[in-house]
């Protein structure tokens, strides 16, 4: 339940259009940042932030994760390129889901987005979602 919501956000990095508009703002491919991964940007991380589970609730959960990217925007429009993200990445985050059996379908369904601006330390801007992605407890 819990690995099917993750490859659901792994599935969601992969957007295509997400991608395409990363790579025409930075001139770089996105890299997802797993266990191990050098540092890059523009990057992706995924945490998890928690999510209870209860036998006495629905079979349906939630699983709520922080997806969140570095972007390398130094010029004068840094916060407007970072909002047009955000346009982009809701649209992409909504678009995707994973059939888990033949009634249930994992999806995300909440998605708060936030913008931390250039960080003179890391020299990047950070865009960031808390996600809720629906799981099936079976």
């Amino acid at each position: 339940m819990y690995k099917e919501a993750y490859e659901l956000l792994r599935e969601i990095l992969d957007d295509e259009t997400l991608n395409e508009y990363i790579f025409n703002e930075t001139g770089k491919h996105l890299a997802v940042i797993d266990a191990g991964a050098q540092i890059t940007t523009p990057s992706a991380k995924i945490t998890f932030s928690g999510g209870g589970i209860s036998q006495s609730d629905n079979v349906m959960q939630f699983a709520n994760y922080n997806v969140a990217f570095a972007f390398p925007f130094w010029d004068a429009n840094a916060l407007g390129k970072s909002h047009e993200f955000l346009d982009v990445a809701v649209k992409a985050f909504f678009e995707h889901e994973m059939r888990t059996n033949s009634i249930h379908i994992n999806r995300v369904m909440r998605v708060s987005p936030s913008i931390s601006e250039y960080d003179e330390e890391s020299e990047l801007w950070t865009v960031a979602f808390d996600v809720a992605v629906s799981i099936f407890i079976d």
